[in-house]
């Protein structure tokens, strides 16, 4: 596992302000080697997630979500409604938001206050584009643009 579920900071928000920076091809990834699954925006059930789901993913996030769910996926103690069913309480999920922005941007007509949970329990992480030279390594990361990121820990 990535990080020990009884850590407090142990979600990750990770944002860039260039597109194509690969935050969706590593929550791919992430959804093919652990048992994870992407946030359904437009599914009010979240058919895709089950008790044993270890890993949410929210891609291009753009505050689509009440902040009220993130920090109860974040606390660990998340109900998932069902449609058949009464539903299941899913048990420390590891949370990954993939953004354009950090909290403060994407959320930026909320007061400081009702952030201070967000940068309790995530890891904000910023990408950044920098040029990589290096032929093999653009092969094996999948780009062909001379470039490849690199993430900044941010704190608040």
């Amino acid at each position: 596992m990535l990080v020990k579920k009884t850590e407090k900071k142990r979600h990750f928000w990770i944002s860039s302000e260039d597109c194509n920076v690969g935050k969706s091809m590593f929550g791919r990834m992430l959804c093919d080697v652990y048992r994870a699954v992407k946030w359904n925006y437009t599914e009010k059930y979240q058919p895709a997630i089950s008790e044993s789901t270890e890993i949410v993913i929210f891609d291009a996030f753009r505050g689509q979500e009440e902040i009220s769910i993130l920090e109860n996926l974040s606390d660990g103690d998340y109900h998932v409604a069902s449609k058949m069913s009464d539903g299941f309480v899913l048990k420390n999920p590891i949370v990954f938001i993939l953004a354009n922005g950090v909290p403060r941007e994407i959320y930026s007509k909320v007061d400081n206050q009702r952030l201070k949970p967000l940068y309790v329990r995530f890891e904000v992480v910023a990408l950044t584009l920098i040029a990589d030279n290096d032929a093999e390594n653009q092969k094996k990361i999948g780009r062909t643009d001379g470039k490849k990121a690199i993430g900044t820990k941010l704190n608040f």
